[in-house]
Parts: structure tokens; sequence; C-alpha cells
């Protein structure tokens, strides 16, 4: 039996020993006159449940920009341009399974 991929890891994309390579999660900061916009958690979310947090996701065979397009409207019902998207920070993280 093939071990179960970390929570909120699609097993479609996992492979058969569990691992997961390369998952991209994107942030996106918004921000106007000096206010950050959050959102909640559902408490059962599989990440942060029950925190303020940026609104975020997973990449699904798309760029960045796309996924931070898509996850405002998923996210938020917000409708933002591709072009009005700006790359500020990136981060390469290696976790090591237990």
């Amino acid at each position: 039996m093939s071990p179960t991929p970390p929570l909120g890891i699609d097993p479609n994309t996992a492979h058969r020993d569990g691992t997961v390579l390369h998952v991209v999660g994107v942030h996106l900061f918004l921000e106007r006159d000096g206010k950050v916009l959050l959102g909640l958690r559902h408490p059962d979310s599989a990440f942060a449940g029950n925190t303020w947090h940026f609104l975020a996701g997973h990449c699904e065979a798309e760029s960045a920009v796309a996924c931070r397009v898509r996850e405002a409207r998923e996210e938020a019902g917000l409708l933002i341009e591709p072009g009005d998207v700006e790359l500020v920070h990136d981060v390469d993280v290696a976790r090591q399974r237990r």
C-alpha cells in the first residue's frame, strides 16, 4: 500500500512512495492604504486552520501568476488582471519526510 501524501496535497500528483516533488505554493499579498487583506482559514483547513492568513494555494499545472489570480477569485471573489501581479519574493524549501 502506498503511503498517504501530506494533508493538502492532491494524491494524484504524488509519487507511488508518497513523496511530492516541486509543489508550488503561492501567497497573495494585497495592500491598499496601509491595510493588508487577510482571510480567516476554516477551522478544519489542512494548513493553519482557524488562523488569519494571506490568500494562498497550490499551483495546478499553471504559472504562479495564474495561480495567484485563480486563488484570489476562488477565496475572495476578487478579479485581478495577471499584469497587475508582481513577484516579490520566492523561497525554495526542502523538507525531509519522517
